[in-house]
Formats: structure tokens, C-alpha cells, sequence
């Protein structure tokens, strides 16, 4: 509920684009969220990246795996930061847009 109504997703996701936000990050996050909430918990590993000087990935298992041959099966850490700095982008979007809103409210208040 916001500002005594009701707000989807989709309205949300609507005052994101129309701000220009990036919104690639949502459906990562909502398949995830989805996944680790109800289905599965997530599983560490590292994707050796070189021998020497030794380099490495971290990644985020959405299930017990054998080999990282298939992407769908976990995430990058560079998909878990794409969803941090999404979500952190859009709780601002969100505050501006709040702020726009009660603002108006005042002004019709008075």
C-alpha cells in the first residue's frame, strides 16, 4: 500500500522504465527469490578461472551440479551485483518518486 493505494509489481516495474531505470536485474531476482525462498538453498562455488597466478569466479548453485556446462544452473557473481546495484537504483527512483507524491498531496492540502 502506498499513499493509501494499492501498488503492483507491474507498476513499479512501469515507474522504473519511465524513469529510465535499468530493470534487466528483476527477473534474475525474482527467479531467484523465488527459488531460494521455496524450493532450494543456494550453494557456494568457485569457477577457477586460471592456474597461475590463480584466479577464480564465485557463483551461486541453484542446484547440486557436476560441471558449470550450463549457465541456467547458477548465478555469476557478476548477476548477484547486477541485482544489488538494481535494487539499490530503484529503492532511490522509488524514494524520489515517493517524495514527488507526498509533495503533491501537501500542495493540494493546502
Amino acid at each position: 500500500m502506498i499513499l493509501e493505494r494499492k501498488a503492483s509489481r507491474g507498476e513499479t516495474e512501469k515507474l522504473l522504465a519511465e524513469r529510465n531505470a535499468d530493470v534487466g536485474w528483476l527477473k534474475d531476482l525474482r527467479s531467484s527469490r523465488h527459488l531460494f525462498s521455496h524450493a532450494s538453498a543456494p550453494w557456494i562455488a568457485l569457477e577457477v578461472t586460471a592456474k597461475s597466478p590463480f584466479g577464480f569466479e564465485l557463483l551461486v548453485l541453484k542446484k547440486n551440479v557436476e560441471d558449470l556446462t550450463d549457465p541456467s544452473t547458477y548465478l555469476h557473481i557478476k548477476q548477484c551485483h547486477a541485482i544489488w546495484f538494481g535494487l539499490s537504483s530503484a529503492f532511490e527512483h522509488v524514494h524520489e518518486w515517493l517524495t514527488e507524491q507526498i509533495d503533491i498531496v501537501e500542495q493540494s492540502a493546502q
